[in-house]
């Protein structure tokens, strides 16, 4: 992929993914987490990192900020998908639904351990922390669904783009990469 079609891919992926997130939509259920694996497989580790937090900064603004150690724990989350996903080169079906996987359980248990530690909904013992697992499981199941779902639709499309500007190759350059 070329540095235009990279840049245009960052844009893209940033343009959507906002655009999704503020769209009316079951609660967790977002693509930014897909952005954050699509982006590290397809651009530099940089840029795979700017996507979700350009994402969420540009969508918080319209939102609303919260608690800064929640914030710090789901930009740091998102973060940390891309830059962990970035490590490998694979994009086969099974290695995209153990990257959303990994993904969803990585921002599951982040998050919500920052939401026991910095919040007061819970007690900070281990009961509490159970407990503050066990009332985020729903959540989960919502983002767990949309990782998968949005993961396996954006490399889909990104397949087909790709595929389609192979195919509109002059002839020239389209024998001199086989």
């Amino acid at each position: 992929m070329d540095r235009r079609a990279k840049i245009i891919l960052a844009f893209s992926l940033i343009v959507v993914t906002a655009a999704l997130r503020l769209a009316p939509h079951a609660p967790n259920f977002a693509p930014v987490t897909a952005s954050a694996i699509i982006a590290s497989l397809y651009l530099s580790r940089r840029a795979a990192l700017a996507v979700p937090l350009v994402v969420m900064a540009m969508t918080d603004v319209l939102i609303g900020f919260y608690a800064p150690a929640l914030m710090v724990s789901v930009y740091g989350s998102f973060a940390l998908i891309a830059a962990l996903n970035s490590l490998s080169p694979r994009r086969d079906a099974l290695a995209l639904a153990f990257r959303s996987i990994s993904g969803s359980l990585l921002f599951f248990f982040t998050t919500n351990f920052a939401v026991w530690q910095f919040g007061a909904l819970y007690p900070h013992t281990a009961l509490g922390l159970a407990q503050c697992f066990a009332m985020a499981v729903p959540f989960f199941r919502a983002t767990f669904a949309s990782d998968l779902f949005y993961v396996f639709v954006f490399a889909g499309i990104i397949q087909v783009f790709l595929s389609f500007v192979g195919l509109r190759r002059p002839a020239a350059l389209a024998l001199a990469s086989h």
